[in-house]
């Protein structure tokens, strides 16, 4: 068994936790404005997906039912395909690409050229 030796003041600095310094603040060269960008010439399509299924594509709808729940913006959008033969149809009514992506992955509907 060891005893315990009493602290010293040289030892107890060495415990103190280090103390930050600060550095001096640097003056920065204030930033030129950036020039204002060009705005980019539309492309005909929303997005990408207005490549792969142009709005002129025919909707066909695959499943028996609607498989969306009843009430849901999801079973509504669905009821759109039944009721609209084209994408631009479908876009314009009320529907969005988002949603046909997701019926067309899991099987719901088919989009072909017409």
């Amino acid at each position: 068994m060891s005893a315990e030796q009493p602290v010293t003041a040289e030892a107890s600095e060495d415990l103190a936790p280090p103390t930050k310094t600060k550095k001096a603040k640097v003056e920065k060269a204030p930033k030129e404005p950036k020039a204002p960008k060009e705005p980019k010439e539309p492309s005909g399509t929303r997005t990408k997906f207005g490549k792969l299924y142009p709005e002129n594509y025919t909707v066909t709808v695959l499943a028996d039912k609607n498989p969306k729940k009843v009430g849901s913006k999801a079973h509504e959008h669905f009821e759109l395909y039944a009721k609209n033969k084209t994408v631009g149809d479908v876009l314009a009514a009320g529907g969005n690409y988002a949603a046909i992506m997701y019926d067309i992955g899991h099987g719901f509907i088919k989009v072909e050229a017409p």
